[in-house]
């Protein structure tokens, strides 16, 4: 990996925006509209020279091939490897009060309409080996003299797609976990041996535990992988969140952590709501009062506790 004593490395997420006119070929083909599969390999390989481009002229340290070959960070494995069927439901929980924003993002949004997420419902195993190479040979022949310790491709993780494909498969997530891991194992390896930098996509580590709505099962096993909860206003949702009441007690204090998640989630439990209905940083002393209630112990002392184990997190 590039690296450098002198001045701090610019870089940035991976995915980078796609050209109109690939992403509508890449959106027909999500369609099972026809496409021309050379003129769409053609097209990904000029829109990485593009952006390799741009990422060098604006003066980017460590840079990527944009993702341009893929749908999506995550969702591109539908068209790489064996194991999904059919769509799953798309529940995006934090904005599930809000009817309006949910048409907006994923109804009227293209965009949103094409975020597809399929059940496992066989083995996953590679399909198509050539694909990683060719983002390889594509990024290389971008990239000109520059050596790939200079760059990165990105890649989606085991949690990850345990994240956004439910299991209608395997046993167990663990045995999930498991066949993922050994079949993205040769995309890992494809481009380390290509010199490149991995960068493992994997925003389930911090979401998993982030607005925390699981079972007492799922708490445990958070905590066991040393993992902080996030508790928010859905433990004031008499219709889904009560069960939250009693595990806040089992929580380490120095592991939780208030939120708010706002403007979504506004507690149900406010009294007078707000005629807005849009949830404020400023509701987030109800919380703590909700959650110092179901702990047993004085609000201030759930105050004190939460901001030291926010301040140890976020190192501040």
């Amino acid at each position: 990996m590039q690296r450098s004593t002198e001045r701090i490395l610019t870089t940035h997420a991976g995915s980078l925006p796609r050209p109109d006119d690939l992403v509508r070929m890449m959106w027909d083909k999500l369609d099972e509209k026809p496409v021309d599969a050379v003129k769409l390999a053609a097209r990904v390989k000029e829109a990485v020279s593009e952006v390799v481009a741009r990422q060098i002229e604006a003066g980017i340290d460590i840079i990527s091939d944009g993702e341009m070959s893929k749908v999506g960070f995550s969702n591109y494995v539908i068209e790489r490897y064996t194991g999904f069927a059919n769509r799953a439901t798309f529940v995006a929980t934090d904005v599930g009060a809000f009817p309006g924003i949910i048409n907006k993002l994923f109804v009227e949004n293209e965009g949103g309409r094409h975020i597809v997420m399929p059940n496992v419902e066989g083995p996953i195993a590679l399909r198509d080996r050539q694909a990683v190479q060719t983002d390889i040979e594509n990024f290389k022949k971008a990239l000109g003299g520059r050596q790939p310790e200079s760059a990165f491709i990105a890649a989606v993780t085991p949690g990850q797609m345990l994240f956004n494909f439910p299991n209608l498969y395997y046993p167990s997530d663990e045995a999930y976990l498991e066949a993922a891991g050994s079949a993205l194992g040769a995309e890992y390896r494809a481009i380390i041996d290509a010199g490149f930098n991995l960068q493992l996509d994997a925003p389930d580590l911090a979401m998993r535990a982030h607005c925390f709505t699981g079972d007492k099962r799922e708490l445990f096993d958070y905590l066991d992988l040393d993992f902080h909860i996030g508790i928010t206003g859905w433990i004031c949702d008499e219709r889904r969140g009560e069960h939250l009441r009693s595990l806040v007690r089992e929580i380490p204090a120095d592991r939780l952590l208030l939120e708010t998640d706002c403007p979504y989630l506004l507690p149900r439990t406010l009294s007078p709501k707000p005629a807005h209905r849009r949830n404020e940083p400023m509701y987030l002393k109800h919380i703590c009062e909700e959650v110092a209630r179901d702990r047993g112990e004085a609000p201030e002392v759930t105050a004190a506790a939460t901001t030291a184990a926010a301040r140890a997190f976020f190192g501040i």
